[in-house]
């Protein structure tokens, strides 16, 4: 978890895993 990342969110980030990203990104992957 790098969400510590000054311009680059959880949600922006291609390479997170499922079930680290926050939940703006769980919405755009299913999984």
């Amino acid at each position: 978890m790098e969400d510590v990342a000054p311009d680059a969110g959880p949600d922006t980030k291609p390479g997170t895993p499922p079930g680290t990203q926050s939940d703006a990104d769980r919405t755009r992957s299913p999984d």
